[in-house]
């Protein structure tokens, strides 16, 4: 009896300490439905205002909260995705912030800011309960679009100056190593055991075992890769090729690219689908999101958003929308890949 009672009483508390954090920011719960069928073409329905020049955004677990990264007011927008107001906003006064990466818990966000005479280049680790600083840790020149290992015990940021992935420590919020790539590292994701990199200047991605740091294989892709994701399943990564304006599918399997897809000018981001059959690219040199059918490698959709079209973001965990930073409209815009 007295156990049963315990027991109880701990799961009691457990669900008092998750409510003391923002419970938006806390991971979807276990045994969710499976994703939406997503379309071959996406529609624009809606516009969130944001502040200037929203680079970038991330959702936090949960998928009902996101963060934006508005450079030149340098803060971070915290934007309520179901009501499409903003909670607050978060002073990054070191640098304009460029991109964020929450921890698996969400209580924490990650964000990259660098000013553009290299002068300044950190990582703003953010408790998303309060909005406080929990630190600032100086990185290498150019911090670009880091990643928190599926360990969680470090976050990866790829330092676009100086060739090297910059490895976190997240409990001592210290450099612990750094890693060697090729020229210009853009973005860097976790798919497989494997961390794969973006680098932009040399038309290649790396790819990197995550517990030593060593270079399993380096993949040609096309002219100036600068984004990349991993599929669902772990089978493929998309890498948006921005001065060549396509998209490089690798089958991890092998670390080739299996085939390549022209997209819009510009491709700056790539997201997949939640179900996988599709992927979405922010082309900021024409103002258009392509849809990539997965299945037979084709552009199914081209869909006009707004000017600058920097990143675009599938929302968790129902997946049926997506977000678009539109750099230069001081706005998020609405996307509804899935009905």
């Amino acid at each position: 009896m007295l156990a049963g009672c315990l027991v109880i009483v701990l799961a009691v508390v457990a669900v008092l300490l998750v409510a003391l954090r923002d419970p938006d920011t806390a991971p979807a719960a276990q045994g969710s439905a499976a994703p939406a069928v997503s379309a071959p073409t996406a529609e624009v329905t809606g516009s969130v205002p944001t502040p200037p020049t929203p680079g970038s955004m991330a959702v936090a677990p949960g998928g009902r909260i996101a963060y934006v990264a508005n450079r030149e007011p340098r803060v971070l927008t915290v934007v309520d995705l179901l009501t499409g107001t903003t909670r607050r906003t978060v002073p990054v006064p070191e640098a304009p912030p460029r991109f964020i990466a929450f921890s698996a818990d969400g209580a924490r966000a990650y964000v990259s800011a660098y000013t553009e005479d290299d002068a300044v280049n950190v990582v703003q680790v953010i408790d998303t309960a309060t909005g406080g600083v929990v630190a600032v840790v100086p990185v290498d020149r150019r911090p670009y679009a880091l990643a928190v290992a599926p360990d969680q015990r470090s976050v990866w940021i790829p330092s676009h100056d100086d060739a090297t992935i910059d490895v976190l420590d997240t409990t001592s919020l210290t450099i612990s190593r750094r890693i060697d790539v090729a020229p210009n590292p853009h973005w860097i994701a976790f798919g497989g055991g494997r961390a794969y990199v973006a680098n932009h200047e040399s038309d290649l991605v790396t790819v990197l075992n995550t517990t030593t740091g060593a270079t399993l294989a380096t993949v040609p892709v096309g002219r100036s890769p600068h984004a990349l994701a991993v599929s669902p399943d772990g089978s493929r990564v998309a890498v948006a090729n921005y001065d060549g304006s396509t998209v490089s599918f690798i089958d991890t399997a092998t670390s080739q690219v299996a085939v390549t897809v022209p997209v819009g000018r510009g491709p700056q981001y790539a997201s997949f689908a939640g179900d996988g059959r599709h992927v979405y690219t922010a082309n900021v040199q024409d103002g258009t999101v392509s849809v990539i059918d997965t299945t037979t490698s084709t552009v199914t959709g081209t869909v006009p958003v707004c000017s600058s079209p920097t990143s675009v973001v599938v929302v968790p965990p129902e997946n049926r929308t997506a977000r678009v930073t539109c750099l230069d409209e001081s706005r998020l815009a609405v996307l509804q890949i899935a009905r």
